[in-house]
């Protein structure tokens, strides 16, 4: 192999090598995430939802807890998860409304359940509907006045 060679292949493998360790860092869901399930809300009057069902093809919202056939429906992505060091889980989600009034539109997210995984607070951003997601979008923190604030509390039925 002559030294051109040589240098081609060793760039090309510089280039790739710090790409592949760059796709390890996206979090991979388990099967049975902590966020996964059937949460509630007794504020509708703020939210509007009272019932959420999230699981790994999104999450669907209900606007009553007796109700059959959500109002509408996104997909939702888990960009990141970690603890703090109190043992409250964090995500960093991002998705697509599927259905109802946002149908369409994008949005990034930040959630915190509490140590006791029954308590869940969110705090969205909606986005156009072409809007790429990037890391500076995200939420940093909660806003209870805002009307894209939510806390939900795990379904009795799966305590």
């Amino acid at each position: 192999m002559n030294a051109a060679r040589v240098f081609f292949v060793s760039s090309a493998l510089l280039l790739i090598i710090p790409l592949g360790g760059m796709a390890q860092d996206k979090y991979i869901p388990k099967e049975n995430e902590e966020i996964y399930g059937t949460w509630i809300s007794t504020n509708l009057d703020h939210t509007g939802t009272q019932k959420i069902v999230v699981g790994a093809e999104g999450a669907k919202h209900y606007a009553l807890l007796s109700d059959s056939d959500p109002y509408d429906g996104a997909t939702m992505v888990i960009d990141s998860k970690w603890t703090d060091s109190e043992g409250n889980i964090w995500y960093k989600t991002h998705g697509t409304w599927t259905s109802g009034a946002w149908k369409g539109y994008s949005f990034v997210e930040l959630d915190r359940l509490n140590v006791s995984n029954r308590i869940w607070e969110a705090q969205f951003t909606p986005l156009d509907p072409n809007a790429q997601i990037k890391p500076a979008l995200y939420p940093e923190k909660f806003n209870p006045e805002s009307s894209t604030h939510g806390v939900f509390y795990r379904y009795r039925a799966e305590q």
